[in-house]
């Protein structure tokens, strides 16, 4: 496994968010943590994996990446009284029609709204309104995930930051 193999590399796990990455001498020294924990670091990289929460991560290290935050709207139909065989592309609503599990799902509505905002339900609503107007009552959802423009590094100056992997430490 992978993780079983870091740890014989000698990284050490910690499971927690990370909150903040402070830097010394322009390399990362620190991650502080939501249980209060401050992991001190003794490599010169630290790869930020962390989705949506990912760009305010990397600008602790100098690093202004273009990322921002996908919002995705999922409505769910209990005991629709229609079956799908296939799922369904809905073009005039731009949505994603299919069968899960005996409830019908639309999916395919998103919008850039970063972290912080709070939902937009008007943007579920258009799917609700096409199909549901004699279906029995929905329930919604809605997801965060991050969105770059490109799947590389988007960053130069983290780019110095790969010579050697980083530990965390007691």
């Amino acid at each position: 496994m992978l993780a079983d193999r870091a740890s014989t590399l000698g990284a050490v796990f910690h499971e927690a968010e990370v909150r903040s990455i402070s830097v010394a001498g322009d390399r990362p020294a620190s991650l502080h943590c939501s249980d209060g924990h401050e992991l001190q670091l003794d490599g010169t990289a630290v790869i930020i994996a962390a989705g949506a929460h990912s760009k305010g991560l990397a600008a602790d290290v100098g690093c202004d990446v273009a990322l921002d935050t996908e919002r995705g709207y999922h409505v769910e139909i209990a005991d629709p009284n229609i079956t799908l065989n296939r799922p369904v592309l809905v073009s005039d609503g731009a949505f994603f029609a299919s069968m899960m599990q005996g409830r019908l799902g639309l999916a395919g509505t998103v919008e850039l709204a970063g972290l912080r905002r709070q939902p937009d339900w008007r943007l579920a609503a258009r799917g609700i309104e096409l199909w549901c107007s004699n279906l029995s009552t929905p329930t919604s959802s809605c997801g965060k995930r991050s969105i770059s423009s490109y799947a590389i590094p988007c960053c130069p100056r983290c780019l110095a930051f790969r010579a050697q992997p980083a530990r965390a430490g007691p």
